[in-house]
């Protein structure tokens, strides 16, 4: 249960928060403030990496990268898909199929 207080006290308590009503801020005091912490917040910006504070830059270098990447996988998939030479020939027979050689040789005194 509350207590129960009288006229007098809420009165006196009352009074007391007028008092302190009346006491005013220096003048200017909110321009000051906002001043600081506007210095204080480009002072912090100052401070992060230029691809934070522009993020068109980081946007712009991200794309570049993805470009990059898919430009040289495109060549790196063309390069992988040329069939590639097969082993050269080891022996003379092989050789010898690989060329067409035996074929008998064409006689040029006739």
């Amino acid at each position: 249960m509350l207590p129960n207080h009288s006229d007098e006290e809420w009165e006196a308590w009352f009074s007391e928060l007028r008092a302190n009503e009346s006491e005013q801020t220096r003048p200017f005091f909110y321009q000051r403030l906002r001043a600081k912490l506007e210095a204080r917040q480009i002072d912090d910006l100052k401070k992060l990496p230029f691809w934070i504070r522009r993020p068109s830059y980081a946007l712009a270098g991200l794309s570049l990268l993805v470009l990059l990447n898919v430009v040289i996988g495109g060549l790196y998939y063309e390069y992988a898909s040329v069939p590639k030479p097969t082993a050269l020939a080891t022996t003379q027979e092989e050789f010898v199929v690989d060329y067409q050689l035996d074929r008998s040789p064409i006689d040029l005194d006739e």
